[in-house]
């Protein structure tokens, strides 16, 4: 019982470590992150996590109290950073800034905090001294904010979608279930699921010229449509798992068996394509008669 008591302060101050290492904390707050973990036994006094913090300070972590909050200024360990990964640094952080998911914005930025918090005095003096002047004065990520975020609240509130988009200078329509947002390189995508064609697909945002939401509630099991293919040889061995993925059966050493789902159908061709003869998509008939299609028209251009 006694080695548990142990175990326990040393988690609840490891809690607390981590806690200041993202953002300013009171005890309060402290004392919620304690009681919330179903690991430990939880602790109801602030004078115990007065102790905790005063020995964090022991062990040579700077923290103050500001406006009723604690706040941690350095780690144990200092980051040193050369000008070009400073430049790095930089870049990822204007980046983040432009993102406009939130979920992703929030996660990104309070990583770039703590990675900031432990920069040695010596990059932290020249990261604040070259703020405007270390090779970013010309960056803008080309994303609509106000589109993106309305795009965002779609996917969040799960209604079908009927759009009109701009594909080889003609305007389609799609009726649509918008499931998230991607970013690929410059451009911002809808990733959804296309009624009519029974595939999922995405669309450029840039591209949407017109879009109206439905009444209708989207299923939300419409993702169970799945895309069986076979890889083979060497492929089969060193293939990494892509997101939606998931190893269906493994025949032997040198074939294996993979389902995906929710990948826009052209982006998955294309990249099924660069396997080449050691990858064959085996269900369901009519994406692997898409797919052959596909190859054929391929065919043609490079024929011409």
């Amino acid at each position: 019982m006694k080695n548990k008591k142990i175990a326990d302060s040393g988690l609840r101050i490891l809690e607390v470590l981590k806690a200041l290492s993202k953002s300013s904390c009171s005890i309060d707050e402290m004392l919620k992150l304690i009681v919330e973990n179903e690991e430990m036994e939880p602790v109801y006094t602030r004078e115990t996590l007065s102790k905790y913090i005063n020995t964090l300070k022991l062990a040579g972590f700077e923290i103050h109290k500001k406006d009723g909050k604690y706040v941690m200024t350095n780690t144990l360990n200092p980051v040193h950073l050369n000008n070009e990964n400073l430049r790095v640094f930089k870049f990822l952080r204007r980046y983040a800034e432009k993102i406009y998911l939130n979920e992703t914005n929030q996660e990104v930025i309070g990583f770039l905090d703590i990675v900031e918090k432990s920069l040695d005095e010596d990059t932290k003096e020249r990261f604040l001294k070259n703020k405007r002047s270390i090779g970013l004065k010309n960056f803008e990520l080309k994303i609509p904010s106000d589109t993106v975020k309305k795009f965002e609240n779609y996917c969040t509130e799960q209604q079908k979608l009927n759009i009109c988009v701009l594909e080889d200078g003609e305007e389609k329509e799609y009726k649509i279930d918008p499931r998230v947002i991607k970013y690929e390189k410059e451009f911002v995508y809808l990733l959804g699921y296309d009624y009519v064609n029974d595939e999922f697909k995405k669309f450029k945002i840039k591209d949407i010229k017109k879009c109206r939401q439905l009444p209708q509630k989207a299923p939300e099991k419409k993702s169970s449509k799945y895309i069986n293919y076979l890889l083979k040889n060497r492929l089969a061995k060193s293939y990494v798992l892509k997101e939606n993925e998931k190893i269906v059966k493994t025949e032997n050493k040198n074939e294996l068996l993979i389902s995906n789902t929710n990948e826009d159908i052209n982006s998955l061709f294309s990249r099924l394509l660069r396997y080449g003869e050691n990858c064959e998509i085996v269900y369901p008939k009519s994406v692997r008669e898409s797919f052959s299609a596909y190859i054929d028209r391929l065919l043609e251009i490079y024929d011409e």
